[in-house]
């Protein structure tokens, strides 16, 4: 294709009238900006009614014993190992002992999260403007919960205090550091601070119990672990190798790609013998029907006709074989591939199982070394730096965040109406070419 027919085609895409769709923008700019900027007030008034959480944080200092996963890096570069990783397990495992109920439910009951804390106000508006968000979010809490279950269900105060506290739990990794930070929302300052302090306490006391107690235990249980899994390892590669075996294969990639390749060679040398085929098909059926009208043919004329006629028969036949032939071995490829597609789904899932055994055999040989070296070593080392500050300011919700989405969205949701409306040719606020004014015109 020239470039002079690419630059035809694609001629509509120079010839937009983006003037005109900027036109359609302007004539409805009050009703873009009314959009606007009712969504923006909506959302700001919306985030009057959320409660406002404050943050508290305490960094934990929390280093595991540096022989842990010694073995799962084997890699060498120039004939040492190669740097060891931070520990990037410690990150998770610090969430998930905060987040669990070992910690959480005694935080709780020292704190009494479970209860419903009477708080203070100074003034019979903010009273009224608390009590009223309250009662919206109690509220909307009931109507959700029939939504979903279809009745009302009395939940356990000290279950559904454990659950919120899970959700404004969380532990922020520093970068290339053992210090960690622990951070807590909650409605009130002062509580916020007392729960992070609390919550920090409680897990370090837990992670410190943990020390070489179990260990010696835990060693038997991965020695037999790991005899297991090693007796599993060996029995998926025996069926790999067994089922290659069967199958008289080394590579299935490369037998694949050979097997494809022969399978299109054939099909495409099989659509030319049919072309073929057809041909001497429409030449014998001329010749059959000259012949059959024949009584006004010169007889050497007549003679040929017939001598071209068997000719062509008898290599129709022989094509017709041919094409048997190369069907019989297309039919007898793709039963090949099609096995070779069986046992590579086979090995293939063989393959995924080995992988996942390996990783596991990693995992619990790393789980050995490190309870090895519980034995030989002291605990981890695991402290709270500091005590929680009061904040000052509430961490959310962030107004400008909530007003600057919502006008973003709201003035792509009013230009895509704008545009619908005008393709419809509905009116909206101060249009002047709707069907109305249309049909004005053209009674005029």
């Amino acid at each position: 294709m020239t470039t002079d027919q690419k630059r035809n085609k694609y001629d509509y895409l120079f010839n937009i009238d983006f003037k005109k769709y900027y036109e359609i923008l302007t004539k409805q700019k009050g009703f873009i900006m009314l959009f606007v900027g009712s969504a923006m007030v909506s959302a700001l008034l919306l985030t009057y009614f959320f409660s406002e959480k404050y943050e508290a944080g305490v960094h934990i200092y929390y280093r595991p014993i540096e022989t842990s996963l010694m073995r799962f890096k084997e890699t060498h570069a120039f004939g040492s190992p190669v740097p060891s990783p931070p520990f990037k397990v410690i990150i998770q495992t610090l969430r998930d002992i905060v987040k669990s109920e070992t910690v959480l439910i005694p935080v709780v009951e020292r704190l009494h999260l479970d209860k419903k804390v009477q708080p203070h106000y100074d003034t019979w508006y903010e009273e009224y403007y608390n009590r009223t968000k309250d009662f919206i979010k109690e509220t909307g809490s009931k109507i959700w919960t029939i939504l979903k279950y279809g009745r009302l269900i009395d939940e356990d105060p000290k279950v559904k205090a454990v659950k919120d506290l899970r959700q404004n739990i969380k532990i922020i990794e520093t970068k290339e550091s053992y210090v960690y930070l622990l951070t807590v929302k909650d409605k009130y300052p002062a509580r916020a601070a007392k729960i992070a302090d609390v919550i920090g306490e409680v897990a370090v006391r837990w992670l410190k119990d943990q020390g070489t107690g179990l260990a010696r235990d835990r060693i038997n249980q991965l020695e037999e672990q790991l005899s297991e899994k090693e007796k599993d390892i060996n029995l998926l590669r025996t069926q790999k190798e067994n089922i290659l075996k069967e199958n008289d294969i080394i590579s299935i990639k490369q037998e694949y790609e050979n097997g494809v390749k022969s399978l299109y060679d054939l099909e495409t040398e099989q659509i030319r013998l049919s072309a073929k085929i057809q041909s001497y098909n429409t030449r014998i059926n001329a010749y059959r029907q000259k012949l059959k009208n024949g009584s006004g043919i010169d007889p050497d004329d007549y003679r040929e006709l017939e001598s071209k006629n068997l000719f062509d028969t008898f290599t129709l036949q022989g094509l017709k074989s041919r094409l048997e032939s190369l069907n019989r071995s297309i039919a007898q490829l793709k039963e090949k591939l099609g096995n070779i597609l069986s046992a590579d789904k086979y090995v293939e899932n063989i393959d995924m199982k080995l992988n996942a055994n390996m990783r596991e055999y990693i995992h619990l040989k790393d789980m050995y070394v490190e309870n090895e070296a519980q034995l030989i070593n002291s605990a981890s080392e695991i402290k709270i730096m500091h005590k929680a500050l009061i904040p000052s300011e509430p961490a959310q919700p962030i107004k400008i965040y909530y007003v600057a989405l919502s006008g973003f969205l709201s003035l792509i949701f009013a230009s895509g109406l704008v545009y619908i409306f005008a393709f419809f040719n509905i009116r909206i606020f101060f249009a002047s070419h709707g069907v109305r004014a249309r049909k004005t015109g053209e009674r005029s």
